[in-house]
């Protein structure tokens, strides 16, 4: 042999562990070629199998040199090792090596498949390989079903699938029983024609009869190297003939690059006669192509039902915490959006927009429609001034309250409601619990959270058929002394979830909602506008103010329509106080304009005649203008100016904006209109909530991976075999991450579709899920998709990391 074709100078093997390092094999030099049936014998421990995986690239040396072609392998990265098993060596294992779950067909293929052949390339080629190892009866059988033998047959069969010039066989017998050991080795011995046969045995005898060398380890050291019978390629041609009579196959083998620094193919061709170089093809090494990728990704997915089950239940975990850490995300932000204030608004719903006519008319039907047809608007309320209303309920008068100093007028019925109109709530006949639903404008339905402790105070003004007081709650007091606002409650019912949770999303938060019709509507705005009307009195050119900030109106029942009863303060306006005759003017000036009224001074009560004019004396009594109830009352009455409409979706709120602006409105955003707590503070807070989701997302992440890990345990041995097999770590990490984003695929389809429908109302056995939705959007599932893709692509690759930190063999070692 006068050019090896592998070739080892002084390559030792060591080993480290708990500080220890012991030899493999030490300063092995040995010489191959092509056509040899070499056999390594030896006793256990003698370093022949570490020598074996040496030679296959399944395990690095630490010492010498080792070439393949006159090439050296010292410097070899991984990704070269890789590269040179799968064009030069094929395996044959002891223990098989079979993918289990794969049939005989699958087995063969998956070699060539990792080697970069197309599907439709290897079809022919597996049976042709199934059917020359006698496995024809068996192309379709998992390999798991197979006797010791057939098992043995099916490893070869994979081994001459890739046409390796080398092959490598560790104990190919030392499971068979003594006819199938015959067989296997005479079929090794018949494929050594045309290549290198390196085998390992403990039975020399049973391989005797047909092995061309013989080299005996003893201690880790070479103690024999005998040729037996000379090695006899199949054709040996001349020196000078051997490139001409190449196989043609090998001369039409497309040529590649070079990826591990060996000699080009001219090279190669011009390699003395004997080497077997000149005969030399190696096989095919490209890289495993997109679509085989997809296709033994998504058969390892589903051909072992249990592991599928174990990680579907891994990913559900993982997409179901991923969901509820991010719906708890985005309600801190929410609680967060709802710390804000205002002096003007008490609703402050993020929903929310105020609209008025751009030419500052009242609105019109026109306007309405128009305001309900733009898009992402959900409702239009009218009477929007009492969104921003919590209206209290007494059954006595708020002023006899507060002056009582005995202690003994006590409220019995005491409630604080929303208000809104009956219709609103659509058909509510079907949940009255008690009484009925209100007819006339003075007569109120309630609707209450169910169990809440307010439901016996309303029974309590059922029962006793109470009128109650209605004061609206802003900064307390009434506009105008002496005007009474009462109704009565008729029926009572419950809320539902939805409803008791917009009561506070709003930031209303009240024992539930006062309904009525419109009467009942005109008269609760007319209460809250009180606060809101400023009144200027005109008496002989003299302006004062009035109301409650300078001279107030009273309501007094003995007071006629048109005419008012002055103070003497007043009447110090007319020259020498004479106010016969005269009249003055008072202008009411509400949020939508102002109105004027002339009145007849009727008299101009002091001290002395009080009493006579009003039923109070001077003392107790508030010195302003008295009026008649009604005439009061024309202040507080206006025409609509302003609406509020509700949109579906917050996050395009802004678009909507702009939408009912291009309509001819002004808009005001009303939680853009609020003061917000303080912005650095905020911005800590936002700081703080997304490091406490990146908390949650990576708890979730090692909490998957570990259990993934624990899953994949029998899986290790699956890609230990693929990349035995000539498979890189691109190939294994890509198989990988098919198979987890197949089950993610799945999983996240049926997380997203639960909590689709809990969104939508379908599914509301869990009400706590409904609120933990409550403010995910559904673009929020393209944000979460996201998240949990993420987060299985650092699965994968932190998997496929921790598979590629040991060499092939130790990786193997480990998990068999």
């Amino acid at each position: 042999m006068d050019r090896p074709m592998l070739k080892l100078e002084k390559v030792s093997k060591f080993y480290s562990a708990n500080g220890v390092v012991t030899a493999g094999f030490s300063k092995v030099s040995l010489e191959f070629g092509l056509g040899e049936f070499v056999a390594i014998t030896g006793e256990s421990g003698s370093g022949k199998s570490t020598l074996l995986n040496v030679i296959s690239g399944l395990d690095s040396y630490e010492e010498g040199e080792m070439t393949i072609f006159d090439q050296p392998t010292s410097g070899y990265s991984g990704e070269d090792m890789e590269a040179y098993r799968k064009r030069y060596i094929g395996n044959i294992f002891q223990t098989f090596n079979l993918i289990n779950n794969y049939t005989v067909y699958q087995n063969v293929e998956l070699v060539l498949l990792l080697s970069g052949y197309k599907r439709r390339e290897v079809k022919a080629r597996v049976n042709e390989i199934i059917d020359r190892v006698g496995l024809s009866k068996y192309r379709s059988t998992k390999t798991s079903k197979l006797s010791g033998g057939q098992k043995q047959r099916v490893a070869i069969a994979r081994a001459l699938a890739k046409e390796t010039p080398i092959i490598v066989a560790d104990e190919p017998t030392g499971n068979l029983d003594v006819a199938s050991a015959a067989d296997i080795i005479a079929l090794l011995a018949s494929l050594a024609k045309d290549k290198l046969i390196i085998i390992v045995t403990h039975n020399y005898e049973q391989v005797e009869p047909y092995v061309t060398r013989r080299i005996t380890m003893h201690d880790g050291r070479v103690a024999e190297d005998k040729r037996i019978r000379e090695a006899v390629p199949e054709k040996q041609p001349a020196a000078a003939e051997g490139a001409a009579e190449a196989p043609a196959e090998a001369a039409e083998a497309p040529e590649r690059p070079s990826q591990i620094g060996d000699a080009p193919a001219a090279e190669t061709a011009k390699a003395p006669a004997n080497t077997g170089a000149e005969r030399f093809r190696e096989a095919r090494h490209d890289r495993l192509s997109l679509g085989n990728t997809l296709r033994l990704g998504f058969r390892n997915t589903f051909s072992l039902p249990a592991k599928l089950l174990l990680l579907l239940f891994v990913f559900l975990f993982l997409c179901s915490g991923t969901f509820g850490a991010y719906s708890t995300f985005q309600n801190m932000n929410q609680a967060s959006s709802d710390n804000v204030w205002s002096q003007y608004w008490n609703n402050l719903d993020a929903r929310r927009l105020v609209l008025k006519r751009a030419d500052g008319g009242a609105l019109t039907e026109a306007d309405y429609e128009k305001m309900a047809a733009a898009e992402n608007v959900d409702t239009v309320y009218r009477n929007d001034v009492m969104l921003d209303g919590i209206f209290d309920l007494m059954d006595v008068d708020r002023n006899t309250l507060w002056n009582d100093s005995t202690g003994e007028v006590v409220n019995e019925v005491y409630m604080d409601v929303s208000a809104a109109e009956l219709d609103r709530f659509g058909d509510l006949s079907d949940r009255v619990v008690r009484g009925r639903l209100p007819e006339k404008s003075n007569e109120a339905f309630v609707l209450l959270d169910e169990g809440y402790y307010m439901e016996n105070q309303v029974q309590l003004c059922m029962d006793e058929d109470l009128e109650l007081y209605v004061y609206y709650t802003n900064d307390g007091g009434m506009g105008t002394e002496g005007m009474e606002h009462r109704l009565r409650i008729v029926g009572y019912g419950y809320l539902t979830e939805e409803e008791n949770a917009s009561i506070r999303t709003g930031g209303m938060w009240t024992s539930g909602y006062l309904l009525g019709n419109d009467g009942l509507m005109a008269e609760l705005q007319s209460i809250m506008l009180e606060r809101a009307v400023t009144f200027e009195v005109t008496a002989y050119e003299s302006a004062m103010q009035g109301g409650q900030e300078g001279v107030p109106l009273v309501v007094s029942p003995y007071v006629e329509e048109g005419e008012v009863i002055v103070p003497e303060t007043v009447a110090a306006a007319f020259p020498y106080s004479n106010t016969y005759g005269r009249t003055i003017d008072i202008t009411a000036t509400n949020p939508y304009g102002s109105v004027t009224a002339t009145f007849d001074i009727a008299a101009v009560y002091n001290a002395y005649n009080s009493n006579y004019l009003l039923d109070k004396t001077f003392n107790e009594m508030t010195q302003g203008i008295y009026m008649n109830e009604k005439d009061v009352r024309k202040f507080y009455k206006t025409e609509n100016h302003q609406a509020t409409v509700m949109v579906k979706e917050p996050h395009y709120i802004h678009e909507t904006q702009a939408a009912l602006e291009a309509e001819g409105f002004d808009v005001l955003n009303v939680r853009e209109a609020c003061n917000n707590e303080d912005q650095e503070m905020r911005a800590l807070l936002n700081a703080g909530r997304t490091a406490v989701l990146f908390g949650l997302l990576l708890v979730l992440f090692f909490i998957s991976y570990f259990i993934i890990k624990l899953i994949f345990k029998s899986q290790n041995i699956y890609f230990s075999t693929v990349r035995m097999l000539g498979g890189t770590q691109g190939s294994c990490s890509s198989l990988l991450l098919v198979e987890l984003l197949v089950i993610f695929h799945i999983a996240f389809a049926v997380v997203a579709g639960f909590v689709y429908k809990v969104m939508d109302g379908t599914i509301t056995r869990f009400p706590f899920l409904t609120q933990l939705t409550l403010f995910i959007e559904k673009r929020d599932f393209l944000i979460l998709y996201g998240i949990v893709l993420v987060l299985t692509l650092l699965l994968a690759r932190r998997y496929s990391k921790q598979m590629f930190r040991k060499t092939a063999m130790n990786a193997y070692k480990e998990e068999v």
